[in-house]
């Protein structure tokens, strides 16, 4: 989950969400949904939601999934499970990552197409702050963001999209443009 994680030139931002991602199924799209904790205290620029879509053209080939397994630990389990059988174990765990996976077998000489989509929103563009007499020199990066209530202007891409998954689907169908 790469929510909390960002920032900007001299100030990193690595507050990391623990929040699990979950599987989704919506309008004829699966993938993976990673939000965040609506409580946290993380610079808003940092908070949003990804998600990851994935799509095949043939006919036989099977998504498969794993959401929610600790990334901070060696992910065995996991892992093992999927290079056993080349599929994911489609369960919903509680850690901070995912996997998506499409399996076929091919015929000699048979292809296949397998496009993954990853998209993110951050919703949140807030203003910079004002007060940078602290500065060492002019070309100094700007100050981390410390004044409340600053203004937020958001993206131009909320007018279009309500969400990262939207914006993976419009990946997926338009993937050859």
């Amino acid at each position: 989950n790469l929510n909390g994680i960002g920032g900007y030139a001299g100030h990193p931002i690595n507050e990391p969400d623990a929040t699990p991602p979950v599987f989704r199924q919506i309008e004829g799209r699966s993938g993976l949904w990673f939000d965040h904790d609506p409580a946290s205290q993380s610079d808003g620029r940092v908070l949003g939601n990804y998600s990851l879509q994935a799509w095949s053209d043939h006919p036989a080939a099977r998504l498969s999934w794993h959401a929610g397994w600790d990334s901070h630990a060696y992910g065995h389990d996991v892992w093992q499970s999927f290079t056993a059988k080349g599929e994911f174990d489609n369960l919903q765990g509680n850690g901070d990552a995912g996997a998506l996976a499409i399996h076929a077998e091919l015929e000699a000489g048979e292809t296949m197409t397998v496009v993954f989509s990853l998209a993110w929103y951050m919703p949140h563009l807030l203003a910079a702050e004002t007060d940078w007499t602290h500065l060492v020199r002019p070309s100094s990066a700007p100050p981390p963001p410390v004044t409340p209530n600053r203004p937020d202007y958001g993206h131009v891409y909320q007018r279009w999209y309500r969400d990262s998954w939207e914006i993976a689907a419009y990946g997926l169908r338009h993937w050859q443009d």
